[in-house]
């Protein structure tokens, strides 16, 4: 029998309506906050404190990105809580913290153990929680988390005397607002009212919080950066601006409606692919016309001559030359090349990891890593010159906001003070949770480098 505990726990309301989550039948996934100040951290280590010293013997985690920082802000807002209700903490008490062991013990027998979920390149798939059984979990600061991470200890929950406690499996997840894996799997479903019914999002920010200090929201609204305090005070998931962020959010949306004026970068006509290389990415076909996004077609499963006569049927219906079809030559990409070369058609081959065909143009001589970074530079550039459109019809479309989502994922850095380099395309697949491919196959589009073609039209 679990066992009855006392405490007032004075929740908000915010609070209690992820508490009403946390324990009912439908929910499995919860996600809290969305800014700063609404009381994520303190929520969830009250609900592993509380399900810990009810159920005798069960085992929760606590996990953040990094173990350091989950033992300076995590565990010591744990501590906190603690002593706000007055339970003992100490060797031989309530509740005992061993350090050297990275784990919470209870007087009952339950356990926390406090969880590093940083990706390691020795660990790629996680497998260090392979053999781990909890009973539930929290996931502090998410945002920051590898998808795979949280991934996997989905099916580690669940595992630990839930069947004779009667008690439902759950991860909470909090996080300030971050485009990435928690966007695409909670926000962006939320708002759309899509979201499944086993994940749940409850927003609470600071004003939310009755229990916050009196200064609290006066320093979040005095914040200098605009896109910081968007986030952090207004819980805009869309202001996700960071320093090593390629295009801004602003940058991109300025773009929408625009009508570029006729000039050396003025794209007539051209389609892009992005030519899907795993099972869970996309095929994308993206139409350009008058330097304007027109059209984002998707697919999935197609082999490579399937997506050939996909881009022929579209480029005999806008009526474009074959060498503004530019298509991804990488990997299996290639095999959709032969066979529109098979078919007559001489499109643009694009491959991300060649030598780029110029260097940036700035004082500091830098130089591109390889074509893709190019692309996506001088993308960028077209955003800034306002020399790139998009048609406002596309904002209705899901396609539109994977656009989004896609271009303001891409990070950059400099290397060895003079090469610019993309973040690798696998890393930031873990980090968002998928491939980029609808912003990849629009820079393809956009893309103006030499290359040999026969002007023609496809014949189909």
């Amino acid at each position: 029998m679990p066992t009855k505990i006392n405490i007032d726990l004075k929740l908000s309301r915010k609070q209690k309506d992820a508490w009403d989550k946390l324990h009912d039948r439908i929910t499995d996934y919860i996600l809290f906050g969305g800014g700063a100040g609404g009381a994520k951290s303190w929520l969830g280590v009250v609900w592993q404190i509380t399900q810990r010293l009810q159920y005798a013997g069960t085992r929760g985690f606590i996990g953040r990105e990094e173990l350091t920082r989950c033992k300076k802000t995590t565990l010591r807002t744990f501590m906190k809580a603690c002593a706000f209700y007055g339970l003992p903490v100490g060797k031989d008490k309530l509740i005992y913290y061993n350090a050297q062991d990275s784990v919470i013990k209870f007087a009952n027998g339950s356990l926390i153990d406090i969880l590093e979920l940083k990706f390691q390149p020795r660990d790629p798939l996680y497998e260090r929680f392979g053999s781990s059984e909890y009973t539930d979990g929290f996931i502090d600061e998410a945002g920051e988390v590898n998808f795979l991470a949280f991934d996997v200890l989905k099916s580690r929950v669940g595992r630990h005397l839930n069947d004779k406690y009667d008690i439902p499996s759950k991860i909470l997840l909090t996080s300030n607002p971050k485009k990435g894996w928690l966007y695409n799997t909670f926000y962006a479903p939320f708002q759309k009212g899509v979201l499944t019914k086993n994940h749940a999002f409850i927003q609470s920010l600071i004003g939310d919080n009755p229990f916050r200090e009196k200064d609290a929201k006066k320093n979040l609204a005095n914040l200098t950066n605009k896109a910081q305090r968007e986030r952090l005070l207004y819980g805009n998931w869309e202001y996700s601006d960071e320093p090593d962020q390629l295009i801004p959010y602003d940058l991109i949306y300025g773009a929408v409606g625009n009508i570029p004026a006729e000039g050396d970068r003025y794209i007539a006509h051209a389609l892009g692919v992005d030519v899907a290389r795993f099972g869970d990415d996309d095929s994308v076909i993206t139409r350009i016309q008058s330097s304007i996004l027109k059209n984002i077609w998707k697919y999935r499963g197609l082999r490579t001559n399937e997506l050939a006569d996909k881009i022929m049927v579209k480029q005999s219906l806008h009526s474009i030359f074959s060498g503004d079809v530019k298509v991804d030559g990488d990997g299996i990409g290639g095999g959709t090349l032969d066979s529109l070369s098979e078919k007559g058609v001489k499109a643009m081959e694009i491959h991300s990891g060649g030598k780029p065909s110029k260097d940036p143009d700035d004082q500091f001589g830098l130089v591109y890593a390889n074509i893709r970074t190019q692309l996506w530079y001088e993308f960028k550039d077209r955003l800034q010159d306002k020399d790139f459109g998009i048609d406002v019809k596309l904002m209705e479309t899901e396609e539109f906001d994977q656009f989004i989502e896609d271009v303001t994922a891409i990070k950059y850095k400099v290397v060895n003070d003079k090469t610019i380099a993309l973040e690798p395309k696998e890393q930031l697949k873990k980090r968002i949770g998928r491939s980029p491919d609808v912003g990849d196959s629009v820079v393809y589009g956009t893309a103006d480098i030499s290359n040999e073609v026969e002007f023609c039209f496809a014949l189909v």
